[in-house]
């Protein structure tokens, strides 16, 4: 028997909207964090290698999985 959620949610951005989110941030949250600008670029390039854009995606696994 499997386990699987009821729900799922998809949080899905692109990288200009989570770049400018990450400006956005007050200067007491960012400071002596990896929250600037270069750490994001940086962070979103290797996630976007890791997991490319082929139709693969946590959400289709579980429509294949349970259905809409």
């Amino acid at each position: 028997m499997k386990i699987l959620p009821q729900f799922v949610l998809s949080l899905e951005a692109d990288d200009q909207s989570l770049q400018l989110k990450a400006k956005e941030l007050h200067h007491d949250v960012v400071d002596g964090t990896h929250w600037n600008e270069a750490g994001m670029v940086r962070r979103l390039k290797e996630y976007r290698s890791r997991n490319p854009d082929n139709g693969e995606t946590v959400c289709s696994y579980f429509t294949n999985v349970i259905g809409y």
